[in-house]
């Protein structure tokens, strides 16, 4: 065989002999149909992920008091969570969608508030901070294990504690300024707030330990109430830069700042959908408070609720979940 191929090459002698090495080499190894291709080790699959239908938790006053509602994402599936002669407030979903941390007064016998958490049917509803004054706007962060707030000090600071009520610590304590309404990035490196530190409010981003503080927006009317876009590269915000309260949108690192909401009532807020197509936000337009969603650019402004009662503060559940450990105190 090795004869007729040598016949074959009329090239110079080296390719023949590079030829006949080649072969040799072939022949001696089994040949490339005898050699088994190196299997592809591919990366498990996350079985702890599990794709869900987004519910949006939210407050509202229909049976005479602020409770916690939810309602698909459509308006329809309307839920009631809580049933308390006190003000229930400010839900926040955990990052695997089974439970939903809120402000209560329940259990205070002077003006304040406290974070509780219950199960993403309203059961087991669970104290967790036990402060004298006010702690409130809970934030889960995005693997579970810690909730952002704020509390009162003297004046407001942005505190986190683990998922269980434990070990609080302040992250802000910049003397006289309200720092408040914290909110997560999705890889949960940063958090961004509102802070007056700057004579007004504005919005700030700071490291998840609290550190490289950075103002986002500076115009000398207020911006609040930031919500991260589920990818991390923008941020919802409400501003009065208008004359009213309004729905911004602009990047993470504060560019690009522009209005995505224009009436005369106020839209307030914002909280982005976990696929970011859309954001949930609050409007005051139909006379009084109802829950409306809109896409990113501002169009598509939708009223999800229609009720005489003041129903506000959404927030999505996530659509993508990873199940988290169940903590001790969740099983007693």
């Amino acid at each position: 065989m090795l004869q007729k191929l040598a016949a074959k090459v009329a090239v110079h002698p080296i390719v023949v002999i590079t030829s006949l090495f080649v072969l040799l080499l072939m022949i001696a190894c089994g040949g490339p149909e005898d050699t088994p291709a190196t299997p592809q080790t591919l990366a498990p699959a996350d079985t702890n992920l599990t794709e869900r239908p987004s519910l949006l938790a939210f407050r509202s006053n229909r049976d005479g008091n602020h409770e916690i509602y939810t309602m698909n994402a459509d308006g329809s599936g309307l839920t009631r969570l809580t049933n308390d002669p006190s003000e229930d407030d400010a839900p926040a979903w955990s990052p695997d969608a089974k439970r939903i941390a809120f402000t209560s007064d329940r259990d205070c016998s002077r003006e304040g508030s406290e974070i509780y958490v219950m199960d993403a049917d309203g059961s087991n509803q669970t104290r967790l901070t036990n402060n004298p004054e006010f702690d409130a706007f809970p934030k889960w962060s995005p693997d579970g294990s810690k909730i952002a707030f704020h509390r009162q000090v003297v004046l407001f600071e942005i505190f986190m504690m683990n998922a269980t009520g434990s070990n609080p610590v302040s992250l802000t304590n910049f003397g006289a300024s309200t720092d408040v309404h914290p909110s997560w990035s999705p890889d949960g490196a940063k958090i961004a707030f509102t802070s007056t530190r700057d004579g007004n409010s504005e919005v700030y981003v700071m490291t998840a330990t609290g550190s490289e503080v950075t103002n986002l927006t500076n115009h000398p009317e207020s911006d609040f109430f930031p919500s991260w876009s589920s990818d991390g590269k923008r941020l919802a915000f409400v501003s009065e830069r208008d004359g009213n309260r309004e729905i911004y949108v602009m990047n993470s690192d504060g560019l690009n700042q522009t209005r995505r909401t224009d009436n005369d009532s106020s839209d307030a807020w914002p909280a982005w959908s976990p696929d970011g197509r859309q954001i949930a936000f609050t409007s005051g337009r139909d006379g009084n408070e109802e829950i409306y969603v809109m896409s990113p650019d501002g169009s598509n402004q939708t009223n999800l609720t229609n009720n005489p009662a003041d129903e506000s503060y959404p927030v999505w559940s996530p659509g993508i979940v990873r199940e988290l450990p169940r903590p001790t105190w969740a099983s007693r």
